[in-house]
């Protein structure tokens, strides 16, 4: 733009980051005045070119450019280009050669200027009135297409780059039920509309909620016309192939969306949840810049506004996003906005901020360190059950993890220090417990909501192997420190694993200790070794492997292992990475949500799987009111009659806020990027 009135828009931007509060001022009172002239705009405004630029043919990146008029009439730049649009297709139609057409449209960025045609035609006033002019020019090319006989075999694409720039208010847009707009991280300045038109091909009229951005597209395209990426050394990309989502044949998009503003992590979305690190207002627009911390939390999906706050109810949900965004962070080494380095904001080789770092700058002690990798999780094995398939291949950055599962002595050191109450010791929540139920379930009676957690019994018969209640009885006064009931104790057993702990105890304790839970492709990697077995390799070793039920479960045992309950930790030899009971013993809580149909979304999935966390929720059919976590790796009462789930690849969703007699855990650490 020339302005005859203050400075240019460089200089402008540059004072209003680095200039002193008098020349801020100054700034601020020129653009007040302009703002006048800018929401009424006249051609002779604006003295710049139009351009036609195009590539010299000797394939140096070197282009010819030429004024094509100076002080252009800026409403029919529209018109213009819709012309100049079709004139290619046209070109490209006449020469059978395929053609890729990028229109970015001038408008509707303010100054805003509708052709005669289309002036006053919308009731949204001028801006209204240029949607509707780029309405029409889409609708010119879809005709032509559909004229020229292409339009079968053309993808044609509609979006936006951001939402409205609220400072321009009637000229600006409107982002609807959204929060916030253009310049923001929340859902306004960010969520825009993406319209697929392939006929033929892409179901008309449907829409979907799934996740993407204009980066997927690039994968998207690729896929659509035959390119892979299954080099010896495949290309990291962040974008996802949309293309089964276009053709009906998945709804699998993105699992997560971090949101950027100022090359600082802002927001993290998982599923349908997203937590906000960092909130500030639109360009020159309140809120002020606010740091959270714990961060925010909205249910998108029902909240789109971003007005209810749901941190303080589902801390365990909160935990999980920052731990995925930690991950996110991890993975790559960020480059500094060149916007920011520009306006001297960093340095060209400083880095942008990071949201969450690790207390610790080495790994605690004992743990052992699990070198990065890629490999099979899931199994495609003829024991598996469904949900353990398909295979498919995954990443995983390195980290370190504890040798063995946290012992009774551990966990006893944890709750002497921080006086901590563990979910089998605290009352019982009538209102969670009856979300969990089927609808119409009479309330229990309120003598009977004492806490316990669930204890194996033995049935003294043979039973259904498909009702696992016949061996699980609720025990009033099972905990962690009872793990058979009131009658028991862990004196003998502190080098055992620690049982009856919820998810939330699990995850306290690692948070004290300075440290996580494993993802489940974390844990599986490692439970692997280094082979990739479908059984933990154990060489050269006389005697048990591992602590297992022998015998007809749920009936008979034999213990040939040496034990009818838990064991010793580190009783059994280790696998390839020096790690102990990844194969029996307890179960052990992992990070992600439990879900059966996980494995069979990602196989539609052409990117690659780097560092997954699973999904943002639970979903199992079997018990569709029971949010389930993931856990890993078997135990005492895994048999072969039964479930053979010692194996890496096993993996069962148990109720996040229930203790049992088989569970327990262990940590990992990751270091800070």
């Amino acid at each position: 733009m020339d302005w005859e009135l203050g400075p240019e828009i460089d200089e402008m931007v540059r004072i209003n980051v680095t200039g002193t509060d008098e020349e801020k001022q100054a700034v601020a009172e020129v653009n007040a005045k302009r703002r006048e002239l800018y929401l009424e705009p006249k051609r002779e405004y604006w003295n710049v070119p139009l351009i036609s630029s195009r590539r010299l043919p000797d394939g140096a990146e070197s282009y010819e450019e030429r004024v094509v008029e100076r002080s252009p009439d800026q409403g029919l730049l529209t018109r213009s280009a819709t012309e100049n649009g079709i004139a290619f297709i046209e070109a490209a139609a006449s020469e059978n050669e395929p053609f890729f057409l990028y229109m970015p449209y001038s408008m509707p960025h303010t100054p805003i200027f509708p052709s005669d045609e289309f002036d006053g035609r919308s009731a949204g006033g001028r801006y209204g009135d240029v949607v509707e002019e780029i309405d029409w020019s889409v609708g010119e090319i879809t005709q032509r297409l559909e004229q020229l006989g292409l339009a079968e075999n053309t993808l044609v694409v509609f979006t936006s780059d951001n939402g409205p720039w609220l400072l321009m208010g009637d000229h600006g847009g409107s982002a609807g039920p959204l929060a916030n707009g253009k310049g923001t991280t929340f859902e306004g300045g960010m969520r825009v509309p993406g319209i697929f038109w392939w006929p033929g091909t892409i179901e008309p009229a449907k829409v979907t909620g799934v996740i993407g951005t204009a980066m997927d597209l690039f994968s998207t395209v690729l896929s659509i016309v035959g390119v892979t990426n299954d080099s010896e050394q495949p290309v990291v990309l962040d974008s996802v192939d949309l293309s089964p989502v276009l053709l009906g044949e998945s709804m699998a998009g993105r699992d997560e969306l971090p949101y950027y503003r100022q090359g600082e992590l802002r927001a993290y979305r998982q599923g349908r949840y997203k937590i906000h690190f960092v909130t500030e207002g639109a360009y020159s627009m309140p809120p002020e810049r606010t740091e959270h911390d714990p961060p925010l939390l909205f249910d998108v999906v029902a909240d789109p506004g971003e007005n209810n706050d749901l941190s303080a109810e589902r801390p365990d949900l909160v935990r999980q996003l920052v731990a995925a965004a930690e991950r996110h962070q991890n993975s790559f080494e960020p480059a500094p906005p060149m916007m920011d380095v520009r306006l001297g904001r960093l340095s060209a080789s400083g880095s942008s901020q990071t949201v969450a770092d690790s207390s610790n700058s080495a790994a605690p002690d004992r743990m052992v360190e699990i070198p990065g990798g890629a490999f099979t999780m899931g199994s495609d094995d003829h024991r598996a059950r469904p949900h353990e398939g398909p295979g498919h291949v995954v990443e995983v950055s390195s980290f370190w993890i504890d040798p063995t599962e946290v012992t009774n002595a551990q966990f006893a050191e944890f709750v002497e220090q921080t006086g901590y109450v563990t979910t089998a010791e605290s009352p019982i929540d009538l209102e969670q417990l009856m979300a969990q139920l089927p609808p119409g379930t009479q309330p229990p009676d309120p003598a009977d909501l004492v806490p316990g957690a669930l204890v194996f019994t033995d049935p003294g018969q043979r039973v259904r192997l498909d009702n696992p209640a016949a061996w699980w009885r609720w025990v009033p006064g099972a905990d962690w420190r009872h793990p058979e009931g009131p009658g028991s104790s862990i004196e003998g057993r502190m080098d055992h694993p620690v049982v009856q702990v919820s998810w939330d105890d699990a995850v306290a304790y690692a948070t004290w200790a300075g440290k996580r839970l494993p993802t489940e492709a974390e844990w599986e990697f490692a439970a692997q070794g280094v082979s990739n077995e479908t059984f933990p390799r154990v060489h050269d070793h006389e005697g048990p492997h591992w602590n297992v039920w022998e015998g007809e479960f749920p009936i008979e045992n034999s213990e040939e292992d040496g034990y009818l309950g838990t064991a010793p930790v580190g009783q059994y030899p280790a696998n390839g990475y020096g790690l102990f009971d990844m194969a029996g013993n307890v179960w052990e809580w992992t990070g992600d949500w439990f879900d059966t149909e996980l494995y069979q979304r990602r196989e539609t999935m052409s990117a690659s799987l780097v560092d997954p966390v699973g999904p943002s929720e639970a979903n199992d059919p079997a018990q569709p009111r029971v949010p389930q976590r993931v856990v890993k790796g078997g135990s005492f009462l895994c048999s072969d009659n039964y479930c053979m789930s010692y194996r890496p690849s096993a993996r069962m969703g148990s109720s996040f806020d229930t203790g049992l007699n088989h569970t327990g855990f262990r940590c990992v650490w990751s270091p800070k990027a």
